[in-house]
């Protein structure tokens, strides 16, 4: 009777440790925010919220005038997971809005919010390389820091 007593506890030891690794595997964010931002269609950055922000900039030198940043970012709480009185704003180092972008309520057809790269690399102009911090906030949310910038 041990022998079938301590199998058993062995197989099922051995399914619980299967199974914790299987699922550390994959990456949810279910019940978090998170946003991705795309250089044209290349994805530049994704992130959930529980992930720790990155100071480290990125190089967003490689980019044309007629090239499009596009953010979106899905909130867990908002209807339909987008947010409400969106706004994209590009900080300086200590803290100060350099220029803001407002973008319509999110929708099921209207996700993405687009920042031309022109403004961006206009706006850029004279900020010290990294200096410059994209944050994301809507009615729903807090401000968010997205990104820190590195504009050539």
């Amino acid at each position: 009777m041990k022998k079938t007593s301590r199998r058993g506890f062995t197989a099922m030891l051995i399914s619980g440790f299967l199974i914790c690794f299987m699922a550390m595997g994959f990456d949810s964010v279910a019940g978090l925010d998170y946003y991705e931002i795309f250089l044209n269609n290349k994805l530049v950055v994704k992130r959930a919220m529980n992930q720790p922000f990155s100071e480290q900039p990125v190089s967003l030198n490689a980019a044309g005038t007629n090239d499009q940043l596009v953010i979106t970012y899905s909130q867990c709480h908002a209807e339909n997971g987008l947010g409400k009185g969106r706004t994209i704003a590009l900080k300086d180092s200590k803290g100060v809005v350099v220029k803001e972008w407002r973008f319509a309520d999110g929708s099921a057809s209207n996700k993405a919010m687009v920042i031309p790269m022109k403004e961006l690399i206009e706006v850029g102009k004279g900020y010290e390389e990294g200096s410059l911090t994209l944050v994301y906030s809507s009615s729903d949310t807090g401000p968010q820091k997205l990104m820190t910038v590195k504009l050539g």
